[in-house]
């Protein structure tokens, strides 16, 4: 009997830990007091596809970037650059920023990312290759970059903000996705 409840229980310790870790960033910094909603924004291409601004009041960006490195390390990381910081979790970009010595978490999903930001948003953070690695399309930056030529693509919350629109032509990407699964398995 008490090998039976040692095991039970280290299963659901293993399970619990299991649950723990497929938790997204979005999850972790919903469930965590500090970070405030701010704005969403919403895809041009597909109104499912967002991302969402939060507020993030007493911490800098290096604060938050260790907190979230504390809870879990990213796949890729940038340096900050300019008072910005990339983070890529599973499949979504966390951009770090201050606004007024304030840190500034912006969470995107990959499909907001792939159908709505600037190439040049990426300059000197991460280089498209990560980015393509991160979206699951080879060449995903030249083909955006043609379809920002008229400059209406996503530049971040802090040159783009609540004014975004998006680009006035159809994402060039509807049948790529980088989420996994088959058929019935949602985002």
């Amino acid at each position: 009997m008490r090998a039976f409840l040692y095991g039970s229980t280290f299963v659901l310790m293993l399970l619990l830990l299991t649950a723990c870790g497929d938790q997204s960033v979005s999850n972790y910094i919903e469930d965590t007091d500090s970070y405030e909603l701010k704005d969403v924004i919403t895809s041009s291409a597909d109104s499912s596809d967002y991302s969402k601004v939060y507020q993030v009041n007493g911490k800098s960006i290096e604060q938050v970037s260790d907190e979230l490195k504390n809870w879990r390390e990213p796949e890729e990381e940038s340096d900050v650059v300019d008072g910005r910081k990339l983070m890529i979790y599973g499949e979504e970009l966390v951009v770090l920023s201050e606004e007024d010595g304030e840190a500034q978490v912006e969470v995107s999903e990959d499909d907001f990312v792939r159908d709505n930001y600037s190439p040049s948003f990426f300059n000197q953070l991460m280089t498209l290759a990560i980015i393509n690695r991160f979206l699951g399309i080879d060449g995903w930056g030249t083909v955006q970059r043609d379809r920002c030529r008229a400059g209406d693509c996503y530049g971040g919350y802090t040159s783009s903000g609540g004014s975004y629109r998006g680009p006035s032509g159809p994402s060039p990407f509807k049948g790529y996705s980088s989420r996994g699964g088959g058929p019935g398995v949602g985002k």
